[in-house]
């Protein structure tokens, strides 16, 4: 027996698609018990792990205590993460599922007003230390530290490239993000969402090579950043509401000043 499709679904959602001990996203089934050893093939028994730390700790008897704690910690943390969040999850899956390109923004703009409230909220806020790794919490937006941030976040997409890495930066950085934690306290949310609808994507049969993880960085700054939204999709910016933007212009012109003081 192996574990059913529903079972691979709901442990992996428990963690965000992503791996219980390293974080990457992307996951596998492991049987804490093997099966040799009459290991169930239930959500008790089952760890979510990347290909890495499948191959590392998984075949290791004496990593099964570690490997369960580490798992139960990680849906703890998931759990609390998103546990006043389900209502912008959803919303984010719905998005996702869309996939728009630029021309398409415009029909999304009616959907994202619940998220952006969501977003600006001290539960979402509190939690950007805990998801970003000691490497990133403090660093600069250069073309490593951006390329980093995309495979943690959005690891189940194809990397960019460092042409795309590079004109992210150039865009980021000309609507007054310096810092990675700037950028994550708007998409915290967005990492599990985009891993789980392209993943069903791909079950479904669909080619998502042509997705890149510069993507959905670009759809949710445009969501939710007024600057952004306004510096690149002009005609898109026009039909929101002022009040509803997670930072919003009034933010920047906050944050610069506060560069500026001694």
């Amino acid at each position: 027996m192996v574990f059913t499709e529903s079972t691979k679904l709901a442990v992996k959602r428990k963690a965000h698609f992503a791996c219980c001990l390293c974080r990457a996203v992307g996951v596998e089934l492991h049987h804490i018990v093997p099966q040799s050893e009459g290991g169930a093939d239930t959500q008790e028994n089952a760890a979510p792990l990347c290909p890495s730390c499948h191959e590392t700790y998984g075949a290791n008897p004496t990593k099964r205590k570690f490997i369960r704690e580490a798992r139960d910690f990680w849906f703890e943390i998931c759990d609390t993460r998103y546990a006043t969040d389900a209502s912008r999850i959803d919303e984010l899956q719905a998005m996702l599922r869309q996939l728009p390109t630029k021309s398409d923004l415009e029909n999304i703009v009616a959907r994202a007003s619940e998220i952006r409230e969501l977003s600006s909220s001290s539960g979402v806020r509190k939690n950007v230390e805990e998801i970003l790794p000691d490497n990133l919490h403090n660093a600069q937006i250069d073309e490593v530290s951006l390329a980093a941030y995309l495979r943690l976040m959005y690891g189940s997409l194809t990397h960019c490239g460092l042409v795309e890495v590079t004109k992210l930066v150039l865009d980021l950085r000309s609507v007054g993000h310096y810092e990675i934690r700037s950028v994550h306290a708007l998409l915290a949310l967005t990492r599990g969402v985009t891993a789980e609808v392209i993943q069903e994507r791909r079950d479904a049969g669909e080619n998502m090579d042509y997705r890149t993880d510069a993507f959905p960085v670009r759809l949710f700054m445009a969501l939710f950043d007024e600057n952004y939204c306004r510096r690149f999709y002009p005609n898109v910016h026009a039909k929101y509401a002022n009040n509803l933007w997670v930072r919003s212009a009034v933010d920047v012109d906050a944050d610069q000043g506060c560069q500026a003081c001694p």
